[in-house]
C-alpha cells in the first residue's frame, strides 16, 4: 500500500536504525516531565536518537524513550502515553518525550538521507510518496491562528514583513552572554516551492547559540526570499535558519550545530528565524496558477504579493463572518489586508457583482466553491516598499 508520509502536521515519523537496519514509527509527545520519576523507566547513555530508538525497541517493555540531545541520555520508559497529545513544536535542546509505536526489519525502501536522520533533523525531511505513514485520522491539523501572535510580531517589525501566525508560544533561554530571548512560532509561505514552513521568529535578543554560518547572499529584497534560499540548500548544507538586515539587505544562512560555543551575534534590526518544518502547500491545487503578482498599499506603504487561484474547488479556507460589498478588487485586497491582525485574513474572493468574501487559512474546512465570474487570490507576503518596487 502506497501512502504519504506527512511530517508537518502529524508528529509521527518514520526513522531508520543503523544498529538493526530496521525502521520505526515515532510520535513526539506532549508531556509534563515533572511527573517523570512518577513512572518506571530506567537510563542509557546514548550517543544518537536512533541508539535511544533501538535500546527501547530491544526492551519488550518499552513503550517510550525521553531522549535528550544536550545531555546525550536516554530514558527507557514502560508507558505508552496514549492519553497525550502528539506535539507539533519541538524547542531546540530541550528532552522530547516520544512514543515508540511500530519497528520492523524491512528497511529497504528507506531514502538513504533518512538513514543518517539526527533527532534534530526529524522535521525538516521532505515528503516521500513511497513510505508507508500515518493515516487520514492520525494527521493533525494546524493550531488556529492567533491575532496576539501577530500583533506582537506586526508591531516589533513595524509591518514590514507579514507572517501567518499559526502558534504562539514564548520560549526564553539565558546564554553564556546572560542575553535572554524570546521566539514566536508563526507561518511562512514559500510560493516558488508551493510550501509552507513553520518558523521561529525571534523577538527578543541578540545571541543565539547552536548555529554557524553557511552562505552570505547581498541584495535580497525581503525576508521570504532569504528563507527560500535557506530551503534551496537544504539538502547539500542542512540550512536551518537565516538572519535578514532590511537595512543593507543582506541574507545569511545558518546550520545547526552541536558546538555550544557557536554563536550568532545579530547587528541592530537584524531579524532571525529558524525554520522548523515545511510541507507541501495544496500544490495539487496551485500547479495551474500564474506566477504571483505585486501589488501596492499606500495605507500601509508596503508591497503583497498576490497569488490567483485557476480552480474553483479550493480547500483550507475558512470564511471570514458574511459577505462585505468593494467597489473594486483593490479594496476587496484592502478589507483582506485590514482584517489581517483582527481575524487572520489571508485570502479574498471578489467577483464583478461587487461582493467581496475574505478568508482565513484554516485545515480540515469544508471545500469551497468559489462565486460565478471572480478572481480568488491568496496574499502570500507583505514587505515595506513603494511604488516602483512592483516592477521588480
Amino acid at each position: 500500500m502506497i501512502m504519504k508520509i506527512i511530517l508537518a502536521l502529524s508528529e509521527k515519523v518514520l526513522i531508520y536504525l543503523n544498529a538493526t537496519d530496521s525502521s520505526c514509527v515515532v510520535e513526539r509527545k506532549v508531556f509534563d516531565f515533572s511527573n517523570i520519576f512518577r513512572l518506571q523507566f530506567y537510563l542509557e547513555e546514548s550517543c544518537s536518537f536512533q541508539d535511544c530508538i533501538a535500546f527501547c525497541c530491544k526492551e519488550e517493555t518499552c513503550k517510550s524513550v525521553l531522549y535528550s540531545n544536550r545531555e546525550g541520555t536516554c530514558l527507557l520508559i514502560q508507558n505508552s502515553f496514549d492519553d497525550c497529545h502528539s506535539k507539533q513544536f519541538r524547542l531546540k535542546n530541550q528532552p522530547q518525550l516520544y512514543a515508540v509505536h511500530t519497528c520492523n526489519q524491512s528497511a529497504s525502501a528507506i531514502p538513504d538521507v533518512m538513514r543518517t536522520v539526527q533527532e534534530e533533523e526529524l522535521l525538516f525531511l521532505p515528503s516521500y510518496d513511497n513510505l508507508s505513514s500515518s493515516s487520514d485520522e492520525e494527521t493533525l491539523s494546524a493550531s488556529g491562528y492567533s491575532p496576539e501572535a501577530s500583533e506582537i510580531l506586526n508591531g516589533d517589525v513595524q509591518r514590514n514583513e507579514t507572517y501567518s501566525v499559526v502558534q504562539f508560544d514564548v520560549e526564553s533561554e539565558e546564554s553564556a552572554d546572560d542575553s535572554d530571548y524570546e521566539t514566536a512560532q508563526c507561518s511562512l509561505a514559500i510560493y516558488q516551492l508551493l510550501e509552507e514552513c513553520h518558523i521561529n521568529f525571534l523577538v527578543k535578543g541578540e545571541v543565539i547559540s547552536g548555529y554557524k554560518v553557511i552562505l552570505h547572499y547581498s541584495n535580497v529584497e525581503h525576508m521570504e526570499i532569504c528563507a527560500y534560499y535557506c530551503r534551496m540548500n537544504w539538502d547539500e548544507d542542512r540550512c536551518g535558519a537565516v538572519s535578514f538586515l532590511i537595512s543593507e539587505r543582506n541574507c545569511t544562512l545558518y546550520k545547526f550545530t552541536h558546538d555550544e560555543r557557536a554563536k550568532i551575534r545579530l547587528k541592530k534590526n537584524e531579524r532571525f528565524i529558524e525554520i522548523i518544518a515545511c510541507y507541501d502547500d495544496r500544490s495539487n491545487e496551485r500547479l495551474q496558477n500564474a506566477s504571483p503578482l505585486r501589488y501596492y498599499f499606500p495605507k500601509t506603504e508596503d508591497v503583497c504579493i498576490v497569488e490567483f487561484y485557476k480552480q474553483r474547488i479550493l480547500s483550507s479556507w475558512q470564511i471570514i463572518d458574511g459577505t462585505t460589498n468593494a467597489s473594486s478588487l483593490q479594496e476587496c485586497m484592502e478589507k483582506c489586508r485590514d482584517n489581517e491582525v483582527p481575524n487572520g485574513c489571508t485570502a479574498f474572493n471578489f467577483s464583478k457583482k461587487q461582493m467581496c468574501f475574505l478568508f482565513r487559512k484554516e485545515s480540515g474546512t469544508s471545500l469551497y466553491a468559489t462565486l460565478s465570474e471572480s478572481v480568488f487570490g491568496q496574499i502570500l507576503f507583505c514587505f515595506p516598499g513603494g511604488v516602483t518596487d512592483i516592477l521588480n
